[in-house]
């Protein structure tokens, strides 16, 4: 079990440091994908930051 954590948790290490190191090559590939296309649409209407909503 804890050889499947420390795997996944290399992977995320290894494909932040290749999104930084080619300049966001990685976000881009995946925001190309039309389906995260849509999903961008639904998160704009969110307000995650907006003080009011948490009062």
């Amino acid at each position: 079990m804890a050889y499947n954590y420390l795997t996944l948790d290399q992977s995320m290490i290894l494909i932040a440091l290749a999104n930084y190191l080619r300049d966001g090559t990685i976000q881009q590939h995946f925001a190309a994908d039309p389906i995260i296309q849509r999903a961008f649409l639904l998160l704009k209407a969110e307000r995650f930051f907006d003080r009011l909503s948490c009062a």
